[in-house]
């Protein structure tokens, strides 16, 4: 990789966890416990049919894309992804208008019209930018995902003014947002790439191959939907939209933060990774996947460790003062997001390999633990589950991980390198001395600000040095 894609990476994620940043603030500061609980049970019924319809599609595209690249289909087959968000949208709309009439969810209609919209265009876009990174459009990778970060946040912010502080509005914002993009990358991938109008005839062993790559993906992603976001229906439903903010607020915080890390990790290492897999040796195979959870793991556990630290003087920068509270869950979220990045890197194995049927079992032992937990709490401990609820879920993901982990250990024999992920963690300690040495008070200060300054700079430069000293040179 080259010092230019570098430094174009690093600015644009830059400039993406900026407008991340006052995104998190201006939503819990114009929205208030009722409207931000229904924001993320939006999110959690929007996120259902994205990873159980879509999310299965997009890796095979993520598989595929430089074939299609080489055979001279890329642009057709973007437009048949399209059209698949387009028949899951309608297909989401009329379950959902089914399973409100019988009341089995909180919903309204302007809800379900807007996760039906997201569906299309959210997806679309995203997944397209995606792809025009394993294709090395690096630039316009980085360009499409700030220019989409900025007019949402625009737009969301535009219509909560015109329109009154609504989750709905705020969602109508980064919808459209998501649309304009998603117009601007169709026109990137028409003029870039050849455009073949004769190549959308689809054989019947090719949906023979898809389906039987797609449907365990999708198993898979239904039981990790219910363990990363399924439980909100319950807590919305059996507990309240109040605890229901209260722990979005704070698991969201988390899921951001690791999200941007996961999302720059891959965008760095995926390209290679993917393009490894070609390999028709199982030897080469297994080098490619050893140096990418090498990698990832390498960047994950220090960062998360730094993260942990520090999260007390990130939380009030990020979050308005009325969901102070939920820096109580957010200790427990940031473990709990670090067993699911570490969980996804490896169970790219099964992807390596063409294993995915595997990739169910370990997230229906996981989402199995946590139903008798909470079915058992419920019995014994009615009207204190809320208390528990964040440690189930910690326990559940971390099942989660040992599962996948020995069950692709038994796909491929992997190793990890342990002594030089010992050593990037130990050049880290001394980011934690500010921390050490300054006394906290909860809130936005310029005590705060310059321990958060500093550690931060002790970080990078602890960095730096195992960097120099060949601690992340790609394996």
């Amino acid at each position: 990789m080259t010092k230019n894609r570098v430094v174009e990476i690093i600015l644009g994620k830059l400039l993406q966890i900026v407008i991340m940043l006052i995104s998190i603030r201006c939503l819990t500061t114009y929205l208030n416990d009722e409207n931000v609980g229904g924001y993320y049970l939006y999110n959690t019924i929007f996120t259902f049919w994205s990873l159980f319809c879509l999310n299965p599609l997009a890796q095979y595209y993520n598989c595929n894309i430089n074939k299609w690249k080489d055979d001279g289909t890329v642009v057709n087959k973007l437009y048949i992804y399209i059209l698949a968000t387009v028949i899951v949208s309608f297909i989401a709309l009329i379950v959902l208008y089914f399973l409100n009439d019988f009341n089995l969810y909180n919903s309204t209609t302007e809800m379900i019209i807007i996760v039906c919209l997201s569906i299309m265009f959210v997806n679309s876009n995203q997944n397209i930018i995606f792809l025009s990174n394993i294709l090395n459009n690096n630039r316009f990778f980085v360009v499409s995902l700030v220019f989409t970060s900025l007019i949402s946040l625009f737009l969301s912010l535009l219509f909560l003014y015109l329109f009154g502080p609504s989750y709905i509005n705020w969602v109508l914002g980064i919808t459209i947002g998501n649309g304009l993009s998603l117009f601007y990358a169709i026109y990137f991938f028409k003029r870039k790439y050849r455009y073949n109008k004769k190549s959308y005839r689809i054989k019947y062993s090719n949906f023979k191959i898809i389906f039987k790559f797609c449907i365990p993906i999708s198993l898979a992603t239904f039981f990790m939907w219910g363990l990363n976001s399924g439980y909100r229906i319950y807590v919305d439903k059996y507990i309240g939209i109040d605890y229901l903010a209260y722990l979005a607020v704070g698991f969201g915080v988390s899921l951001q933060i690791m999200s941007v890390l996961e999302s720059l990790t891959t965008q760095y290492f995926q390209p290679e990774f993917y393009n490894g897999i070609k390999s028709e040796k199982i030897s080469d195979r297994v080098k490619n996947i050893e140096g990418y959870i090498d990698n990832v793991l390498g960047v994950y556990l220090p960062v998360v460790l730094f993260i942990f630290c520090y999260i007390k003087y990130i939380f009030p920068l990020l979050i308005s003062a009325n969901f102070s509270s939920s820096l109580n869950v957010v200790y427990v979220a940031i473990i709990i997001d670090f067993f699911r990045v570490i969980t996804n890197a490896v169970s790219l194995i099964a992807q390596s390999e063409n294993k995915t049927k595997l990739l169910s079992i370990p997230y229906i032992s996981g989402l199995t633990f946590f139903i008798i937990s909470i079915v058992f709490l419920s019995f014994i401990a009615i009207g204190h589950v809320g208390i528990v609820f964040p440690f189930v879920l910690l326990i559940s993901f971390l099942i989660v991980f040992i599962v996948m982990f020995f069950i692709m250990k038994n796909v491929t024999s992997f190793r990890i390198n342990y002594k030089l992920l010992f050593k990037k963690v130990i050049i880290i300690i001394p980011a934690s001395l500010p921390v050490l040495l300054f006394d906290y008070t909860y809130g936005v200060s310029i005590e705060n600000i310059f321990v958060l300054f500093s550690g931060s700079l002790i970080f990078l430069l602890c960095i730096w040095i195992g960097y120099s000293r060949g601690f992340y040179a790609k394996n």
